[in-house]
């Protein structure tokens, strides 16, 4: 156990701690707030929970995650990303019901 404890003083230990950053079209200097406030309380990893976001898979939203992106990569930080409109996924936003409208499932 004195191994983990001297890692943490040394912050070299696993980050346990991953919060969605939830997507809602907020400003850039929001979302870059909440990126510094979540490195200042030595979180390392971010999910992006896109949903919300009232662009989502068009330009706003693909601005944002670019912005999000080079703010992590500044502050070394991982991404993870949900990058479906709604749950359950494998809705690929809308794309299969399109594209295989033949598929019997519920959206």
């Amino acid at each position: 156990m004195e191994n983990y404890y001297q890692k943490v003083m040394n912050g070299t230990y696993q980050n346990h701690v991953l919060p969605f950053l939830w997507q809602k079209g907020e400003s850039k200097e929001i979302i870059e707030e909440y990126l510094i406030k979540m490195k200042e309380s030595d979180i390392h990893e971010v999910c992006l929970e896109s949903r919300p976001h009232p662009e989502f898979c068009e330009e706003g939203w693909w601005n944002d995650l670019a912005f999000i992106i080079e703010k992590c990569k500044e502050l070394d930080m991982k991404i993870w990303l949900l990058d479906d409109s709604h749950f359950p996924t494998g809705y690929a936003n809308g794309w299969i019901k399109e594209k295989y409208p033949n598929i019997e499932r519920q959206y």
